[in-house]
């Protein structure tokens, strides 16, 4: 499944043909497509396609070419638009030096103006800067804070992409990728972090090789991300993953509006949401693409991870269910103290059983031998050994701690044991894997029962 984070299905010269356009994106497995209006009739455009198409969501902002028609009457419709279904972000909007279509001066004004609007609407920012870096960046910095976002058609240099991700945002990249001299373009998405990378056809324009002469469609995303690739030295399939993964966290689609469940009912047990962030990129993860499990909404934005205060509050009985376990889709370890602080404020209130499902990085994570602190905490653990070997684990998982990962991995399990009562190792059974040599090594070596998913 893909994602085209930003397209302008609202062109003119899509009016023709439009219906067959969002139908090859689909046939094409691109699945979700976020079309951007760029000025205000754009907008009301915008509104109406995204009403017609079900895949098919909408941004809109006064892009600086449009700064001259910005005003007080027109930003007004803007905000009453934007709180309509399916408006996932504000933007594009920003600074263009190039063409220079609006004069510096009232570009600078709608973009600090707007910046300020798409904050109060807490949507997510779409920026556009082409030759305008160090001016855009300045407005970013004097509004102040973190930001929510992605600056489209990225086309800064190292030092740039590290400030603007130091910032917030992500980097999206398009077609031209695919053109001779972008070894900078290239340079970026290779050291860059996965989980800020985005993929777009900002189509009709800058359409990818080999199409290059003809308009440009979502359908064309698939050409982006099989460069991205081979610039990455990734499977293409774990590009779409964690690319769709990575945008279905910003703009969440489907998903907007709603409040990621902190405690969640799931198979008789109450489940503990503690972040989405994890050390791991499975291939088979299971919150790809829409973060929901059984219909409860998962995803946490690191700024919307929940206080200890907060988890407890959300629980009333603890004493009702059989089990409580900390299992969201993130690796909850990554919030060491707060979980075990959790664990021991719930066994206080009558907690019956407390379980941990972990991928076994705790030590790695927090830089010490954790196990100990489990004790009396925690009754049980569920870790997630998912291959007999390091070479397996570290192409499933892909881990952040790279090669030293697994070996840690089953280090933490033996030394759980001496902690808890209760010890599971895991794996999803996925074709290549060798279960039974997983089954020798969980049971016969580190004396754990193997659990197969």
């Amino acid at each position: 499944m893909l994602i085209d984070t930003h397209c302008h299905l609202e062109w003119n010269s899509y009016d023709a043909d439009r219906d067959a356009v969002v139908r090859r994106a689909e046939q094409n497995d691109v699945r979700r497509l976020l079309t951007i209006g760029t000025n205000l009739p754009d907008a009301r455009k915008t509104l109406a396609i995204v009403q017609t198409y079900p895949n098919v969501y909408g941004a809109f902002g006064i892009h600086p070419h449009d700064s001259q028609t910005a005003d007080a009457a027109v930003y007004a419709e803007l905000k009453a638009m934007a709180g309509r279904p399916k408006i996932v972000a504000y933007g594009e909007i920003g600074l263009d030096f190039f063409k220079n279509y609006s004069p510096r001066e009232a570009q600078l004004a709608a973009f600090a103006a707007q910046v300020r609007l798409a904050r109060e609407l807490d949507l997510p920012i779409i920026i556009h800067d082409r030759e305008a870096h160090e001016a855009t960046l300045a407005i970013l910095r004097a509004e102040g804070g973190s930001y929510r976002g992605v600056f489209h058609c990225f086309a800064g240099d190292e030092k740039m992409a590290e400030e603007v991700l130091a910032l917030g945002f992500h980097l999206s990249f398009t077609g031209s990728i695919t053109y001779e001299n972008k070894s900078k373009a290239h340079r970026i998405i290779r050291e860059m972090p996965f989980e800020r990378l985005m993929l777009e056809t900002d189509s009709p324009f800058l359409t990818p090789v080999p199409h290059r002469r003809e308009r440009n469609e979502p359908a064309y995303v698939r050409l982006v991300a099989d460069q991205v690739a081979a610039i990455r030295q990734e499977p293409v399939d774990e590009v779409i993953r964690q690319t769709t993964l990575n945008a279905y966290q910003l703009f969440k689609f489907e998903n907007q509006g709603r409040r990621p469940e902190i405690a969640y009912e799931y198979k008789g047990a109450l489940y503990l949401n503690l972040t989405s962030r994890c050390t791991n990129r499975c291939s088979f993860c299971a919150k790809f693409p829409a973060f929901t499990l059984d219909g409860h909404y998962l995803a946490l934005e690191r700024r919307e991870e929940p206080t200890v205060a907060e988890v407890l509050d959300a629980i009333r009985e603890p004493a009702k269910y059989p089990e409580i376990v900390f299992c969201g889709f993130g690796e909850p370890t990554l919030r060491w103290n707060d979980l075990i602080q959790i664990a021991k404020a719930l066994k206080s209130r009558g907690a019956r059983r407390i379980r941990l499902n972990t991928n076994g990085h705790a030590d790695l994570i927090n830089k010490r031998a954790v196990a100990p602190e489990m004790k009396g905490a925690i009754d049980a653990v569920s870790v997630s050994l998912n291959a007999p070997d390091a070479a397996a684990y570290r192409e499933l998982c892909r881990p952040a701690f790279g090669e030293r990962t697994f070996s840690a991995v089953v280090e933490f399990i033996r030394r759980a044991k001496q902690f808890v009562p209760e010890v599971v190792a895991s794996v999803v059974e996925v074709p290549g894997l060798n279960v039974a040599a997983a089954r020798r090594l969980a049971e016969e070596s580190l004396g754990v029962p193997l659990r197969v998913r």
